[in-house]
């Protein structure tokens, strides 16, 4: 064998295994390339359908999401390597299936309940008896700049990788069969073209899909072109700008919603206080009398009866004083009503400044008052009854001396609760009654009924 032959042999062996080694690695390469091509495929998938199925899930339109899934059914055609995509809610249950017989079930499979349960995307590579398939997850969150997200679902999907695997054995036996430098070319222009025309756009849209997965509504992949990545990714954009002015007409109308209600929240506690305000100016009015201010008949009913009860079943004394002006019409007749108002609340001041802090007293009505005495037994009550009946009389009223005697007098009669008496009303009368016995002995004076 001469040289030459010799020296194109190494040559030719040197060339074919510099080819076999660098096809070996092209294919080592490529293998990897296509997994991650299909990965990033799969991610601008489900990235893709990641926003009508969130917007679907959010709203609680299943027939939106049913719509989104029968399109992407549809779109099969251009994407072979996807086997089967599904939408699960947060519970785990598939209410979004391109197999319609799922519809309705609870996902049991292992990579299924783990992807429902993971705040990320995850990715499994399987080996199956028909060969190798590649399943993939994203979560459908909403997140508003900083704050934590809403979880809603989460998408799968399952991409065959036997078109892979075919491409990477045809690679390998045209590398080993054409052993020559063109096919070494070739390889690395085809290598150059598919990063070009696919791996860079797709890194860009799932560059983008993170993104707006992260909240960042601003994301866009810009991308240009014919081919079905580049119309993937306008169709991404436009889907992110919708997505991006629906949620700040959302803030808008959160901000609004929210000034309407602090505004209605202040206009209702305003009312709540006036409200309060004008139940206590009632309840004062309700029990006191509005020419003395003392407290009136229905206020004494009502505490002599809580007084009474509270008296029999602790065995406490209490008493009760009526007290009556002397001659209180004819100062009327003489001097008129207005005149004989200013009486009634001169003698309703002395009351209120001459008895204990501890002593209720009331305008019973007319020229009539009450004064109930708690813990306190009919003798004490008929000392400070006198006393006050003594301050009465010595108190300058005006135009007096028109009085019989001169004087403006008061007759005060006293009774104290009595094993006999069973209610408040027969407290009143024996009051009641001694007042009458002090007219009737002469008035300006206070009678006991023991």
């Amino acid at each position: 064998m001469s040289v030459r032959l010799r020296l194109l042999g190494a040559g030719v062996g040197m060339v074919t295994l510099a080819v076999v080694i660098v096809g070996y690695y092209m294919t080592v390469q490529q293998r990897q390339t296509f997994e991650r091509e299909l990965e990033n495929k799969a991610g601008v998938v489900l990235a893709a359908m990641a926003v009508p199925c969130l917007s679907a899930l959010a709203s609680n339109r299943i027939e939106d999401l049913d719509l989104t899934v029968e399109e992407f059914q549809r779109s099969l055609e251009r994407s072979a390597d996807v086997e089967w995509l599904a939408v699960l809610d947060a519970r785990g249950r598939i209410v979004g299936h391109t197999d319609e017989t799922m519809y309705g079930r609870m996902a049991k499979e292992d990579f299924a309940l783990r992807a429902s349960e993971s705040p990320d995307g995850l990715v499994r590579v399987v080996n199956e008896a028909g060969g190798r398939a590649m399943l993939v997850s994203l979560p459908l969150v909403t997140r508003i700049n900083e704050l934590p997200g809403i979880r809603w679902g989460t998408i799968l999907a399952r991409l065959g990788m036997h078109r892979a695997d075919l491409e990477m054995e045809a690679n390998i036996a045209t590398n080993v069969r054409l052993l020559v430098l063109f096919a070494l070319l070739t390889a690395l222009l085809l290598f150059f073209a598919v990063e070009r025309m696919i791996l860079r756009p797709l890194a860009e849209l799932t560059r983008a899909a993170s993104s707006l997965g992260q909240g960042d509504l601003s994301a866009r992949t810009g991308l240009e072109g014919s081919g079905e990545v580049a119309r993937l990714g306008r169709t991404f954009d436009l889907m992110a700008s919708q997505l991006e002015q629906h949620t700040h007409h959302l803030e808008r109308l959160v901000d609004e919603r929210t000034g309407e209600l602090e505004a209605t929240n202040t206009n209702l506690r305003r009312t709540a206080e006036q409200l309060t305000e004008a139940n206590e100016k009632l309840e004062e009015l309700a029990r006191t009398d509005s020419l003395t201010g003392l407290f009136n008949r229905r206020y004494l009913k009502e505490t002599l009866q809580y007084y009474f009860a509270l008296a029999r079943r602790g065995g406490r004394p209490i008493a009760l004083a009526m007290l009556d002006v002397d001659f209180f019409k004819a100062y009327n007749d003489t001097h008129g009503h207005p005149a004989g108002d200013e009486i009634l609340k001169a003698v309703a001041e002395t009351i209120r400044e001459r008895i204990r802090s501890t002593d209720i007293p009331c305008r019973y009505g007319g020229e009539e008052f009450a004064i109930l005495f708690p813990d306190t037994d009919a003798r004490e009550a008929f000392k400070v009854a006198e006393f006050l009946r003594q301050k009465l009389e010595d108190r300058p009223f005006p135009n007096e001396e028109t009085q019989p005697g001169g004087v403006l007098t008061v007759s005060i009669g006293v009774a104290g609760l009595g094993p006999d008496l069973r209610d408040p009303v027969e407290l009143i009368q024996r009051a009641d009654a001694a007042l009458y016995r002090a007219k009737g002995q002469g008035r300006n004076r206070t009678v006991l009924n023991e």
